[in-house]
């Protein structure tokens, strides 16, 4: 892959020329990532942690809620719930160790409650009224649920089918690379 700009910079020009011109490259690579699907960009806010496992959301209306908050590398990017139900599969471990969470938000009532097991899961859908649909949140490049337990996975459809409620055919995805 050849770069125009950078061509011609380099045809005698002054090295802070070429210096500005690679910034400018490495700037246009690392912006020209995927952008958000499944609906419109949400500006989250983030509100600190709570041992609870309901979250409530910040006092602003406005603001939206946060399903998690996922580091992509250089800083923490907000999942934030945009539809009125949804949830969020991730292992909130790491490879070796894997923890299983999911958190599932409603938008009206303007909380999340996190489950770290099927059960709880069930509970927490149970809020939720039969018949609804609810929409599964997912980020870009990997999904956040990689390196749960298979049984644990497939476990999520029949919970969901078990309480009545729908899933939307498409995820919601957030992207992590900066668009």
């Amino acid at each position: 892959m050849t770069f125009p700009l950078l061509s011609r910079i380099h045809r005698g020009a002054h090295r802070d020329s070429i210096l500005v011109g690679q910034i400018v490259v490495l700037f246009s690579l690392l912006t020209a990532g995927c952008g958000p699907s499944g609906g419109t960009a949400a500006t989250a806010s983030q509100s600190p942690a709570s041992q609870s496992p309901v979250t409530p959301a910040a006092a602003d209306p406005s603001a939206a809620l946060v399903l998690a908050a996922v580091d992509n590398g250089f800083h923490r990017v907000p999942i934030a719930l945009t539809t009125d139900y949804g949830f969020l599969v991730m292992n909130a471990g790491d490879d070796e160790q894997p923890i299983p969470s999911v958190s599932v938000g409603f938008r009206s009532e303007r909380r999340i409650i996190q489950c770290g097991s099927l059960a709880e899961f069930e509970a927490a859908l149970r809020k939720i009224p039969a018949g609804s649909t609810i929409h599964r949140h997912e980020r870009c490049l990997m999904p956040a649920s990689r390196g749960l337990a298979d049984e644990f996975l497939a476990g999520i459809d029949p919970t969901l089918s078990r309480v009545g409620i729908t899933v939307a055919p498409e995820p919601v995805i957030t992207c992590l690379c900066g668009r």
